[in-house]
């Protein structure tokens, strides 16, 4: 499944600069596809990655805490 980049900016509540700084410090952060050369394609992320990406930073957390 496909998330839209304001999709993303919305489950992570980040404006859409927020995203971009996020996704130029964290090299783990999820490569978006674009849909097309031009400029103005679609940008999408894959759902799948999102999630492990999320996992990865909970289990981050959790052994910061132990």
């Amino acid at each position: 499944m496909l998330k839209r980049y304001n999709e993303v900016c919305d489950l992570l509540s980040l404006s859409r600069t927020g995203l971009q700084k996020l996704m130029q410090k964290d090299p783990l952060f999820p490569t978006p596809l674009k849909m097309g050369d031009s400029r103005q394609s679609p940008t999408f992320f894959i759902k799948e990655e999102l999630d492990a990406w999320l996992e990865t930073k909970k289990a981050e957390r959790n052994e910061v805490t132990k």
